[in-house]
């Protein structure tokens, strides 16, 4: 090893001297070149294999999961336990309102973090959420009351009030946002979509949040699971047990009073009777957390997992180091080798002809920005993994949602197409910034998933 160590450092002080003009030929010769076939065939992999078992899944849920029901048939009452309810002190404080705004406090810190990780413009984002926030609050609330109530057509923009969609929020946001960050990506040379992937991902916590602003409202329930009680009284006795592991403060109100007699899914109701709904505004509210840190935190080292090891191909100048607790310093040589690394990476791109075809020169641009062909994740996966895994969340949970509190109001055959497409908006929106916005559409001084270097 110690040989093999001193051959490459002896090539690598070689190119230092400019006895060897760097460039791709070099590299086969510092036995430094990544097995990019074999990448490709972990990468292709991993995608079949992905699509495969995602097209299982719903299949698997559709023919299984998927009940026709509507919550008015049933009844209207939903009891209160423990106290909770959506309104305290005369209707002055209302949990709905504290848990959106809360969610959104939330989401706009995270951003903030994101934009200085970064390096962007807070200012940035400080105008778009003045923007984007109002015009996503009042599409959401347009979209969730239009068709579903006695609402006048202002009132159908009353987001402080229950009844939101969230598909509602997302046009309004994006009809409002692209184009602002636009204007803001052509000033600041950053790409549009590192600002979607700052900012959409967070949007999740704030509907992890914002489902709890639901409970207190005794809403977003899914089909009935059991009887509990033949009548239900305030004092809550003789209850049976819902069978659920979450608490009663939960189960309890998440319960419905019926009002006439019917069949749901095998479970047979009569009036009075108590009926155990299923609390799908928590199973939504893990599913989203869940998916956030799919996004955040695993998401972005699959590229660092299956690529070349910048250590093993020099480890003179990439030297892994612990510190005394144990932790590596590998993020920083990720750092040092290729984010924020230019190498001579210029200077090879300079000593090349510029093709007068812009398709072929921003490959050029591309290869000469990651000259030792790391893999990595490209900027605008973590946003379009947002809009993949929302919507594989909303399908899954849009199958036991009663018929007249669907996506689509009165059809969940359309509703739940709607949601596909919208899912399959993000599936291919994940692989086209993969694999075809690096290739094709890339431009010198623009941050991307690093920052191509400025000519």
């Amino acid at each position: 090893m110690k040989k093999e160590e001193k051959r490459i450092k002896s090539k690598y002080l070689e190119w230092m001297d400019g006895s060897v003009q760097f460039n791709l030929k070099s590299k086969i010769l510092m036995n430094i070149k990544p097995k990019k076939e074999k990448r490709w065939i972990t990468s292709l992999t991993l995608w079949i294999l992905f699509i495969v078992l995602f097209v299982s899944f719903i299949v698997f849920f559709t023919l299984t999961k998927q009940v026709d029901w509507k919550e008015s048939s049933i009844g209207t009452i939903t009891p209160e336990y423990k106290g909770v309810t959506s309104e305290y002190f005369d209707g002055k404080l209302r949990p709905y309102s504290i848990t959106m705004t809360l969610g959104i406090i939330v989401a706009a810190a995270f951003s903030v973090k994101n934009f200085l990780k970064k390096g962007l413009d807070i200012n940035h984002l400080s105008i778009g959420v003045i923007i984007v926030m109002p015009s996503a609050l009042f599409m959401a609330s347009f979209f969730g009351k239009y068709g579903r109530g006695s609402e006048s057509f202002i009132e159908l923009f009353y987001f402080w009030n229950g009844g939101m969609a969230i598909h509602g929020g997302f046009i309004g946001a994006m009809l409002s946002g692209i184009p602002l960050f636009y204007y803001f990506s052509r000033r600041s040379k950053v790409s549009v979509l590192v600002y979607a992937d700052a900012i959409l991902p967070n949007v999740l916590l704030g509907q992890v949040i914002g489902r709890w602003g639901n409970f207190f409202n005794h809403e977003v329930m899914g089909k009935p699971l059991k009887v509990l009680a033949k009548s239900w009284d305030s004092n809550w006795t003789n209850i049976e047990s819902s069978g659920m592991w979450l608490p009663k403060w939960i189960t309890n109100n998440t319960t419905m009073v019926a009002s006439s007699s019917g069949s749901v899914d095998g479970v047979n109701y009569n009036p009075g009777d108590l009926l155990q709904m299923n609390p799908i505004f928590f199973w939504e509210s893990l599913a989203l957390l869940i998916c956030w840190f799919i996004i955040v935190f695993i998401i972005p080292n699959i590229g660092k997992w299956i690529s070349v090891k910048p250590w093993k191909e020099d480890p003179i100048k990439y030297e892994i180091t612990r510190n005394k607790f144990g932790y590596s310093n590998k993020n920083i040589v990720w750092n040092q080798a290729y984010y924020r690394s230019e190498d001579n990476n210029k200077t090879l791109y300079l000593s090349e002809n510029k093709s007068s075809n812009k398709y072929k020169e921003s490959l050029r641009i591309s290869k000469a920005n990651n000259l030792f062909e790391y893999s990595s994740t490209k900027s605008g996966i973590a946003a379009f993994s947002f809009v993949f895994l929302w919507n594989l969340v909303r399908f899954c949970l849009e199958l036991q949602r009663p018929d007249d509190h669907l996506f689509w109001n009165g059809s969940k055959t359309i509703s739940l197409i709607l949601i596909f497409l919208t899912m399959m908006i993000g599936l291919v929106g994940m692989l086209v910034c993969q694999y075809l916005l690096p290739r094709y559409f890339r431009k010198n001084g623009y941050l991307y998933e690093k920052e191509y270097f400025t000519i």
